[in-house]
């Protein structure tokens, strides 16, 4: 497990017009989020909140584990509904309709506003 300090945390993690931002541009397309597990361990996490790409019973699921301080999204690849503490993020880029890793197209960008 990396040691991991402060500084290698999302600056505007705990801010609350960043998180509704990010929220937003999830509704609209897909994003990739660098976080820490519970775990110790390290993720990138492709994942979407956009209507839709999430499957029928979406409602339901949204609202029976969205608490303060977390995050739940649709990951893309493991198909299915994951969460994220927003303390742990570690950085996050909006990939509008891109699934994968757009390297070629972007680099790591932190989202402000």
């Amino acid at each position: 497990m990396p040691n991991l300090e402060e500084k290698d945390f999302h600056v505007d993690r705990n801010n609350d017009e960043w998180r509704q931002s990010v929220e937003g541009l999830l509704r609209q397309g897909n994003g990739r989020f660098r976080f820490q597990k519970v775990d110790g361990s390290v993720r990138e996490m492709y994942c979407t909140l956009k209507p839709s790409a999430l499957p029928e019973d979406y409602n339901s699921e949204l609202k029976g584990k969205a608490k303060p301080g977390l995050l739940v999204v649709f990951d893309i690849e493991k198909d299915g509904w994951r969460s994220i503490r927003y303390e742990s993020v570690m950085n996050f880029v909006f990939l509008g309709e891109a699934t994968e890793n757009p390297e070629k197209i972007s680099t790591w960008t932190q989202v402000s506003e």
